[in-house]
C-alpha cells in the first residue's frame, strides 16, 4: 500500500527535521509573543497553543510559527529550521524586560503523527488549539497539540531528542511506518495549506497568501502591522489549480489570454484527487474558481482551471447518481 493511502486510512508518522523549536521564560515572555506575531495571541491562555505568521518590518512572512503556551511565563515556538538563524536574531533584537530566549534546536525532536487512526496512540487527545504538556505515546512521554486544516487527524509530538529513535521504532511496531517528506506535502497541498518558502517568505504579504485569518490587524503593537495596513487590499491571492499533465513546477508563470497573471508555488501529482494540482499566486480578478489558465513551462503550456480549496476530486456522473 503507498504511504499516501496508510496515512489516509491509518496513520503514519513524519520526523519534522525541517522544523526546530525556541523556548521563551519570564514575566515578560507574553507581551514577547504579542509583539512577534500577527494572529490572535493576545493573552494566549495556558494549556492553548496558535499558529500564526510572524512578520518583517515590511510586512513579509519571515517565518510561519506554531506557539505553545505549555505553563506561566513559558512558551515555546515551533519554527522553520532554514529561518532559525534570522528567527533568532528578530526574537532577541524584539525582546524586551524580563524574558529569556532559549533555542531548542539540538535538545528536543519534533514529529507528526497523521491520520485517522493518529489519535488512538496517544493518552491524552488534544482538542484543536489546546496543548496538553505531558502525555503518553507508546512509552515516550510527549507534549502534544493538534495539526489542523490536514483533512485527515494530525498530531505534533514533542519529545526529548534522546528519545526520538525509540518512539519511531515504538510506533512502527504498531504499524505506523515513518513516511517520506514528500507524503506531507501532497496532504498539504490538498489541503490548500502554503508552506514557508513557496507560498510564504519574506516578501510575501500573508494576507496575499491564504493567511488573511490568522491576522488580526485589530491589534497593534504586532512588528509589520502598519506595513501591512499601509499597503492596503491585496492585489494578490492563493489558489488551487487543476493541471493536465505533469510538468509545471515553482515559479512558472500563469497566462490568461496571453497576459501573465500568477505564477505557480507548489505542484506535484496528488493522490486524492488522482491528478496533477498546484497551489499559485494568482491577480485577485482571475481567481474565481473555474476560471481556465495556461502554465507556461519550458516543454509548452499546460492546461490548468481553478479549483476550490481544499482540493476534491470530482465525481463522476455515475457516482454522482449513486
Amino acid at each position: 500500500m503507498h504511504e499516501y493511502e496508510i496515512v489516509k486510512t491509518r496513520a503514519g508518522l513524519f520526523a519534522m527535521q525541517h522544523k526546530s523549536l525556541v523556548r521563551l521564560i519570564g514575566p515578560d515572555a507574553g507581551a514577547l509573543v504579542e509583539r512577534l506575531l500577527c494572529g490572535d495571541v493576545r493573552r494566549l491562555p495556558v494549556g492553548q497553543e496558535r499558529f500564526s505568521p510572524m512578520l518583517n518590518y515590511q510586512g513579509g512572512i519571515m517565518d510561519a510559527v506554531q506557539v505553545l503556551h505549555p505553563s506561566p511565563e513559558r512558551y515555546w515556538l515551533i519554527i522553520n529550521r532554514s529561518c532559525r538563524e534570522k528567527d533568532l536574531r528578530h526574537i532577541r533584537r524584539e525582546a524586551e524586560g524580563d524574558v529569556e530566549v532559549f533555542d531548542l534546536e539540538s535538545d528536543v525532536a519534533l514529529l507528526l503523527l497523521l491520520g485517522p487512526a493518529a489519535a488512538g496512540f496517544l493518552g491524552a487527545q488534544p482538542a484543536e488549539g489546546e496543548l496538553i504538556v505531558e502525555t503518553d505515546v507508546c512509552g515516550v512521554r510527549c507534549m502534544t497539540c493538534r495539526m489542523p486544516r490536514l483533512g485527515v487527524d494530525g498530531f505534533f509530538l514533542i519529545c526529548a531528542a534522546a528519545q526520538e529513535e525509540q518512539l519511531i521504532a515504538a510506533l512502527n511496531a504498531q504499524n505506523v511506518p515513518l513516511c517520506a517528506p514528500d507524503v506531507l506535502d501532497v496532504f498539504m497541498l490538498e489541503a490548500g495549506m502554503p508552506s514557508y518558502g513557496r507560498e510564504m517568505d519574506d516578501t510575501l504579504n500573508p494576507l496575499e497568501t491564504g493567511l488573511k485569518s490568522r491576522v488580526n490587524l485589530n491589534r497593534p503593537g504586532f512588528v509589520g502591522r502598519e506595513a501591512l495596513v499601509a499597503a492596503g487590499e491585496p492585489r494578490r491571492t492563493l489558489i488551487g489549480l487543476t493541471l493536465s499533465r505533469f510538468g509545471a513546477g515553482y515559479n512558472m508563470p500563469l497566462v490568461h489570454r496571453d497576459k501573465y497573471v500568477g505564477y505557480i508555488t507548489s505542484a506535484r501529482y496528488c493522490q486524492g484527487i488522482e491528478g496533477y494540482a498546484a497551489l499559485a499566486l494568482i491577480e485577485t480578478p482571475y481567481q474565481e474558481v473555474g476560471r481556465k489558465l495556461k502554465v507556461e513551462t519550458p516543454d509548452g503550456l499546460i492546461d490548468a482551471v481553478v479549483a476550490k480549496l481544499p482540493l476534491q476530486k470530482e465525481e463522476t456522473a455515475e457516482e454522482a447518481k449513486a
